[in-house]
């Protein structure tokens, strides 16, 4: 709000709305946000005057870049941080964040490297220049160091994700303490035990074995895998599994629902919707497989039918909701305040 109030004095002055564009994007990293949607328009509003202002504003690149790794568009994020280090040699925001954004990438040395430019740069640095270092340093099994990182960013932000203070805790076999943070955390965010599921949902990383190693850590410290190794990314092996499932049993509703989501995390949504439809002829009152069969409707751009089946799934099964996946199927329906209220909700 006093941002707001102080462009209205001074509309064009293009710091503010970089500032602005930044408080945006915060809110979608620390979920703080009340409406996503809301704010990753907002922020690509208020960057997109910044730059309409001043081409070389740093922190209207720092938005930016943040900007693209919302998108998962690495490249551009790592090329505007570039620019914004261009624009600002001394800027050691940007050195942290390309820091991270090769970490992310599969160069978690170079990562560290630039981390810690950024630490010279600016000795009273913010936590998460640690919360960086400490995943630079688990990716390459540095794992009592990234405790130790993770550790100090903890101490200056002690809302900060413990998540991979769990994971190096439980690397180094120190497992009550990885299951002690854990818990906290999760306590904390009001959240049930998550299964490692959410890791490869949310983390962006390009190599498989990054990902893999975290979920390693995370269940050691007391998360479950997924039953579908296709929420790992293991497709291949995920429909190989459905398939041996079904050649046992072609009439396994269960498999056929394996199959189905499978195929659609492979990119092959059209050919998953035979396995779901009969899926649900076999079993029509397991509300789980409309949600399969929404999501594939989803991949689809079937979006009028996606809502039609997400809706009844919402209806049958009170205890869960499919809040992103509907809301986002309402935006593509351009119905942006039933979308809204469902994310609100």
């Amino acid at each position: 709000q006093e941002l707001e109030e102080a462009i209205a004095l001074d509309p064009e002055y293009s710091g503010l709305y970089s500032l602005l564009a930044m408080t945006h994007l915060l809110d979608l990293y620390f979920q703080s946000s009340e409406s996503p949607l809301t704010s990753l328009a907002q922020a690509s509003k208020n960057i997109e005057k910044v730059l309409s202002i001043e081409a070389e504003d740093y922190v209207g690149h720092l938005a930016l870049s943040q900007l693209y790794w919302a998108r998962r568009e690495p490249d551009k994020a790592i090329a505007t941080l570039e620019r914004a280090i261009a624009i600002n040699p001394n800027g050691a925001d940007a050195y942290a964040g390309l820091g991270h954004s090769f970490t992310l990438t599969g160069k978690p040395e170079e990562g560290i490297k630039l981390i810690e430019k950024a630490m010279r740069l600016n000795p009273h640095y913010p936590w998460f220049y640690l919360y960086f270092l400490g995943i630079a340093q688990y990716c390459i099994k540095q794992f009592e160091e990234a405790a130790i990182s993770q550790e100090r960013a903890l101490r200056l932000s002690p809302n900060t994700s413990t998540w991979w203070l769990a994971a190096a805790y439980a690397q180094l076999g120190r497992d009550e303490e990885a299951a002690d943070v854990l818990a906290k955390y999760i306590k904390q965010r009001g959240w049930h035990l998550p299964s490692v599921e959410a890791t490869f949902r949310y983390w962006p990383f390009k190599n498989q074995s990054d990902l893999d190693r975290f979920a390693e850590g995370l269940v050691k410290a007391g998360m479950n895998w997924p039953d579908n190794p296709a929420y790992r990314r293991k497709y291949s092996e995920a429909i190989a599994k459905a398939e041996r499932a079904i050649a046992l049993n072609p009439n396994d509703a269960k498999a056929l629902r394996m199959m189905a989501e499978s195929l659609i995390f492979a990119g092959r949504s059209n050919e998953a919707l035979d396995f779901i439809n009969k899926a649900i002829s076999l079993e029509p009152d397991y509300s789980w497989y409309l949600y399969t069969l929404g999501l594939a409707q989803f991949c689809l751009e079937q979006y009028e039918d996606a809502s039609i089946t997400l809706e009844k799934f919402s209806n049958e099964h009170k205890t869960h909701t499919p809040g992103w996946l509907l809301a986002a199927t309402y935006g593509h329906l351009g119905n942006q305040k039933t979308a809204e209220k469902i994310l609100a909700e």
